[in-house]
């Protein structure tokens, strides 16, 4: 499971969870949203991603990919390696849209969010 930082404003202009579901349905195939708003979707290389906005303003997704014998079958097949590369420019589009940073600042924010939660670690250490 991964939580992504959302750009100030853009749950809002999405229409939170209700919106996000209408958002995957653009980028995804057999999405689903159940009463909580939480879509579940798959597309290609991805055989199940859900996701949702969390309280505290965070895009949560867990995605479950194709591992082992069943991704060596998936790229041998008739244009397979051309569906996984269409699977990896969908999720990263959603990205976009649905945190409205870009992958760099999404990496970015993530190492910011690494280094406070360090730096909140040590400093517990030392109260000790």
């Amino acid at each position: 499971m991964e939580r992504f930082a959302v750009k100030r404003g853009i749950e809002k202009t999405i229409g939170g969870n209700a919106g996000l579901a209408k958002l995957a349905a653009q980028h995804f195939d057999n999405v689903q949203a159940n009463a909580e708003g939480e879509f579940q979707a798959s597309f290609g290389l991805l055989s199940n991603i859900s996701g949702c906005y969390t309280d505290q303003g965070k895009l949560q997704v867990d995605v479950v990919q194709l591992k082992g014998s069943d991704l060596e079958s998936f790229l041998s097949a008739e244009g397979g390696r051309e569906q996984a590369m269409e699977s990896r420019r969908r999720w990263s589009a959603f990205l976009d849209e649905a945190t409205g940073y870009s992958a760099k600042q999404r990496g970015d924010k993530a190492k910011e969010s690494a280094k406070k939660f360090a730096k909140a670690k040590s400093a517990i250490k030392m109260i000790r």
